[in-house]
């Protein structure tokens, strides 16, 4: 159930810049642990939890990965309605209205250089309540759905559970995917395989 202080949520068709403040100053007042739950109950509330979460998801992997991104999210000296500007600009044509909104919330009360911190967090409650497991997948490239479903029930067969699978652009990887777990990571990268590889050879050969 949503909280009352979220009945003042605008409705889709009239999210202006000053409703979307009012309601800030109005909720994001509240404890910084109380910000997910709000997210999670808005996304809920909207019918559309699934689709903000792999959205948000997706910009807090966006912004983790341009340091530039995130100084300006956080920039003291940009007034706050140009750093929401800059998301907005950032998910128009990728998002739906839903988590624009939510998104420009984060940034409009301060927040924006979080972003990673809350979205990662939002999909390992969501995928709690939907008694599943959330792995992060990072790839050099985007994985296809087709990948992306092999990828969730292979996990799913090895922990036994229903697992759901983020997909993180990363250029720093070089083939294949590095998978992680909670505090689990599974390395199946090509520069991992050639180093293992270089370690057994180096073994044998001083052996």
């Amino acid at each position: 159930m949503v909280d009352e202080e979220l009945t003042i949520w605008p409705a889709a068709s009239d999210r202006h810049l000053h409703q979307q403040h009012r309601w800030a100053e109005l909720t994001w007042s509240h404890p910084y642990n109380r910000i997910r739950r709000i997210t999670i109950a808005i996304a809920a509330a909207e019918g559309a939890l699934d689709s903000v979460t792999e959205e948000f998801y997706a910009l807090g992997a966006a912004v983790e990965a341009d340091d530039q991104l995130r100084a300006t999210l956080s920039d003291p000296k940009l007034p706050v309605e140009r750093r929401a500007q800059v998301v907005e600009d950032l998910l128009e044509g990728k998002a739906s209205p839903t988590t624009v909104a939510l998104a420009s919330m984060v940034v409009l009360n301060g927040r924006g250089s979080a972003i990673p911190e809350i979205s990662r967090e939002v999909g390992r409650i969501v995928a709690d309540e939907q008694d599943s497991v959330l792995a992060e997948a990072r790839s050099a490239v985007a994985l296809t759905d087709e990948q992306i479903n092999r990828l969730a029930e292979a996990l799913s067969t090895k922990l036994g559970r229903t697992v759901t699978v983020r997909n993180v652009v990363d250029p720093s990887v070089v083939g294949g995917v590095v998978t992680q777990i909670g505090d689990e990571v599974i390395d199946g990268t090509v520069r991992t395989r050639l180093n293992q590889l270089r370690e057994a050879f180096w073994r044998r050969t001083s052996g």
